[in-house]
């Protein structure tokens, strides 16, 4: 239970930048797993890490974060053109295609969530 007490002022200090480092004027990139990332449940003691635990993961995770913003703008690229024209000779393509993007954009979201 004392961890679980620290915890929370490890968790503040590293994310205000209040290290020994950065004191020194030496900036470091944030700490991996990031502790935003890490859930503890207080009555299970369950660790769940929500987020990249490497820098090879954190660049994964980049780029998914990128490909999840990157499916919601097609997505409402591809509704307004219906609303614009639903009767359009591609409306049923970009009805398919906007299908699509949302099964890709739920199977990001089963990772990383909001």
């Amino acid at each position: 239970m004392r961890t679980a007490k620290r915890s929370p002022n490890f968790s503040n200090r590293l994310i205000s930048g209040d290290t020994a480092s950065q004191r020194i004027g030496v900036v470091a990139p944030p700490p991996l797993p990031h502790p935003d990332d890490i859930v503890i449940d207080m009555k299970t003691g369950r660790v769940d890490i929500r987020g990249p635990m490497t820098k090879e993961d954190k660049a994964m995770w980049d780029k998914l974060r990128a490909h999840k913003e990157g499916c919601k703008e097609l997505i409402a690229e591809l509704e307004q053109i219906l609303r614009d024209n639903p009767d359009g000779e591609e409306a049923a393509f970009i009805r398919d295609e906007i299908q699509n993007q949302q099964k890709l954009l739920a199977r990001i979201e089963t990772v990383m969530r909001d």
